[in-house]
């Protein structure tokens, strides 16, 4: 999606600037920060294991773009790759997730309700 610059940056750098907009925006402390860079870590782990699987996954889906057709069972295949991947890394994402939201104060966890409403607005139109 990114080209070269995405392969290069695109997750850590992404999650790092995610990061920290969440920590200047949540006044995170010190310890809040390290569990938020646990999850961080955590995920481009996950994404770095998992990179050639991903690119060839994104080969079929220009293919299946470039066709005369969209083929149901390859998109249907695809698709349930990307939920089984979910599914194997869910339980190493969520208890650092999970260790991150315990420690944050009830106003940072509006806070971060306003951040995520105010995102969803750019994605989610009436």
């Amino acid at each position: 999606m990114f080209g070269k610059l995405g392969d290069r940056f695109g997750s850590k750098l992404g999650l790092g600037l995610l990061v920290l907009g969440a920590s200047s925006k949540l006044d995170l402390t010190a310890e809040q920060r390290i569990k938020l860079e646990a999850v961080k870590d955590t995920l481009v782990d996950i994404n770095k294991a998992h990179q050639a699987e991903r690119a060839k996954h994104l080969d079929e889906i220009k293919r299946e773009i470039l066709s005369d057709g969209l083929n149901s069972a390859k998109i249907r295949s695809l698709i349930g790759l990307r939920q089984r991947f979910i599914n194997e890394n869910f339980d190493a994402v969520f208890g650092k997730v999970a260790e991150f939201h315990a420690s944050l104060m009830p106003e940072q966890k509006r806070k971060a309700v306003e951040l995520l409403e105010k995102a969803t607005r750019h994605w989610v139109h009436d």
